[in-house]
């Protein structure tokens, strides 16, 4: 995130494609995003 130019208050998660952190990462953007809480989500 920093990287990329975020700042530090930028929420984040580490995806891992040997385990299920993947599929939890973008279940969580759903769920942010349906509810509002986000506009954008970048991956």
């Amino acid at each position: 995130a920093l990287g990329a130019g975020l700042s530090t208050g930028t929420l984040c998660s580490t995806v891992n494609k040997m385990c299920g952190s993947g599929m939890q990462t973008a279940i969580m953007a759903h769920d942010l995003l349906m509810a509002d809480a986000a506009t954008v989500v970048v991956a």
